[in-house]
C-alpha cells in the first residue's frame, strides 16, 4: 500500500512539472531587470554612483545608470544573458568590469556579475565602495566605445582637465595623468571634452579619484545616416505586407535603428555613419511572415545623408498547395458552369471548381486571406459564399480548407425552386 501511494505522489509532481512547463512555454521570452544598492564604509547608501552594466556577447551590450539618493539603481529591460557590473564614484575605489576587485565577495569570486532568466527580477547584493584619499597622482584609461556596436574607438581628441591625449592603442584605451593637490574640500569633477570622426562630440565631467588608476569606459554616440531599399510587393499587392514585415541590422539594436516600412515596400533604417578611416558594412536582414527570410549582405553606410540600394529586394513565398470544396445551400454540388469560380482577393488568384473542388497550386503561408466562392445551383441560380483563412505547412501536402456552404444572391433574376 506505502508503493501505491508513493506512486501516485510521484504522478502528481510529474503531472504539475509537465503542465508548468506548457504554460512556461507559451508565455515566450520576457526581458527582466536588474536592481541593486551601493553603501559606503558607514553603511549608508551612497548617492551618484556611475554604474556600468556589461551583457557578455559579441559585441557586447553596455548600460549605464547612476545611484539615486538612497544609493539605490535600477536597469529596466534586460534581455536574458550573463552580465558583469562596474562601480565607480569620486573618492571611492571603483568596482570594475571582469576585472579582480579585492574586497568585493561574490558567489562569483572577485567581480560582480548575474544572470539574468526571462521575465526575472534579479537583485544584486549590496556593493560597498572603499572611500580614497582626496590628493596625488591620478593616472586616467579611458576606453572610448562605440555606444552602438561596442566597437573601440582608436582615432580621438580627448581632453581631462587640461591634458590632452589624441593617440591610443589599438583596443581604444586613452592615458593620460592627472595631478590633484592636497585639499581638504571636496574634489570637483573634471572636464572631459571628446571629439572623433563619426560620433557626435562628447562634453562631460569626470570624477578623478588620486592615488589610483582611474579607468573608465566612455560610450560616444555615433552620428548616424539613413540606407533605404524597396522590397518589391508587387506579386501581392493587396497582402498588406508592409504589416508582417520586419527589417533588422546586425550587430544593431532594434530600438536604435528607427526602422519605417510603408506599404508600397518602401523602407529605411538608421546606421552609424562610415568615415575616411573607418568604412563601415552591414547586413540588412528582412522577415516577412510566409516568406523566405532575406540577407542583403555588406551594405555600405554612407558618409553622410542616405545610400540607396539600387535593386528592388524581391520576395519569394514559402507556399503550399490549397484545395477545399463547395456546397451549394441546399447541400449539392454546383452544376458545370463557367460561373464556378473560386477567388482570393488579396493575391489577385481565380481557380475553377470542379465537382464542387477548387484548387490552389500556391499560397503563402502565415498570411491571412479570405477565399470568395460563387457557384451556379442545380436551378440555374448563383449563390456565393467566402471563409477568412490562414494557411500553414503539414505533412499531407495539401492545406485543406473547411467546406464552404454558399447562399443564393436575392436578385428578381436569380432562379430558386
Amino acid at each position: 500500500m506505502l508503493n501505491i501511494h508513493k506512486f501516485i505522489i510521484i504522478s502528481l509532481i510529474a503531472n504539475l512539472f509537465l503542465l508548468h512547463m506548457t504554460f512556461c512555454g507559451s508565455a515566450g521570452i520576457k526581458n527582466g531587470n536588474i536592481r541593486g544598492l551601493v553603501l559606503d564604509n558607514n553603511r549608508n547608501g551612497l548617492p551618484g554612483v556611475s554604474v556600468l552594466l556589461v551583457k557578455e556577447g559579441k559585441p557586447p551590450i553596455i548600460r549605464t545608470t547612476i545611484s539615486n539618493s538612497k544609493g539605490e539603481y535600477y536597469f529596466n529591460s534586460a534581455p536574458i544573458g550573463k552580465y558583469s557590473l562596474g562601480y565607480s564614484k569620486l573618492g571611492f575605489k571603483s568596482i570594475l568590469v571582469n576585472k579582480t576587485n579585492t574586497g568585493v565577495e561574490t558567489a562569483f569570486g572577485n567581480q560582480v556579475k548575474t544572470y539574468v532568466e526571462s521575465g526575472s527580477s534579479v537583485r544584486i547584493p549590496a556593493i560597498t565602495l572603499r572611500s580614497l584619499g582626496a590628493f596625488g597622482l591620478a593616472p586616467v584609461a579611458l576606453k572610448l566605445i562605440d555606444q552602438i556596436t561596442g566597437e573601440p574607438i582608436n582615432k580621438a581628441n580627448v581632453i581631462l582637465g587640461g591634458q590632452s591625449g589624441k593617440n591610443s592603442q589599438a583596443n581604444g584605451e586613452f592615458k593620460l595623468k592627472i595631478t590633484i593637490p592636497p585639499t581638504n574640500e571636496n574634489l570637483k569633477p573634471f572636464d572631459l571634452k571628446i571629439s572623433a570622426p563619426g560620433f557626435e562630440s562628447l562634453n562631460d565631467k569626470l570624477s578623478i579619484v588620486p592615488q589610483q588608476k582611474n579607468s573608465f569606459i566612455i560610450s560616444l554616440d555615433p552620428i548616424t545616416a539613413t540606407i533605404e531599399g524597396q522590397i518589391d510587393f508587387s506579386a501581392f499587392p493587396f497582402a498588406n505586407l508592409d504589416s508582417i514585415t520586419s527589417i533588422s541590422v546586425s550587430n544593431i539594436p532594434s530600438d536604435l535603428l528607427d526602422p519605417k516600412i510603408d506599404s508600397t515596400g518602401r523602407f529605411s533604417v538608421k546606421v552609424p555613419v562610415s568615415t575616411e578611416n573607418n568604412i563601415r558594412k552591414f547586413d540588412i536582414n528582412i522577415k516577412t511572415r510566409g516568406f523566405e527570410a532575406i540577407k542583403v549582405p555588406n551594405v555600405t553606410a554612407p558618409m553622410a545623408g542616405a545610400y540607396t540600394i539600387i535593386q528592388p529586394i524581391r520576395i519569394v513565398a514559402v507556399t503550399t498547395p490549397v484545395t477545399g470544396k463547395v456546397l451549394s445551400n441546399r447541400g449539392s454540388i454546383p452544376i458545370p458552369s463557367g460561373i464556378n469560380q473560386a477567388f482570393i482577393k488579396e493575391l489577385g488568384l481565380t481557380t475553377s471548381i470542379n465537382a464542387g473542388t477548387y484548387l490552389f497550386q500556391a499560397i503563402p503561408i502565415g498570411i491571412n486571406l479570405t477565399v470568395e466562392i460563387i457557384i451556379m445551383n442545380n436551378f440555374g441560380g448563383i449563390e456565393k459564399g467566402s471563409l477568412d483563412f490562414l494557411t500553414t505547412i503539414n505533412s499531407q501536402g495539401n492545406f485543406t480548407l473547411p467546406t464552404v456552404i454558399t447562399q443564393p444572391i436575392k436578385s428578381l433574376d436569380n432562379k430558386q425552386p
